[in-house]
């Protein structure tokens, strides 16, 4: 645990952040991990996301993306 604890102050990568919750850490550590697992798997976007302009008063539209709209609320 104390390599696994070094590992982490140093910010290298050594432990998946799911695996290190059943372990004895804190949640300082459990952050840290986190955001590194994060930073390093998951980057930024180089530019974000396009959003059209609305007008005022234009009423937002909303999807709603599910793998089975079966019983879902909107499909009743």
């Amino acid at each position: 645990m104390a390599l696994l604890r070094e590992d982490i102050r140093a910010q290298r990568e050594c432990i998946e952040p799911f695996a290190l919750l059943v372990l004895p850490s804190t949640p300082q550590e459990q952050l840290q991990v986190a955001r590194l697992h994060a930073q390093r798997h998951y980057p930024m976007a180089p530019q974000p996301l396009h959003a059209p302009a609305r007008a005022a008063g234009e009423r937002l539209r909303i999807g709603y993306l599910s793998a089975d709209f079966g019983a879902t609320p909107p499909r009743s």
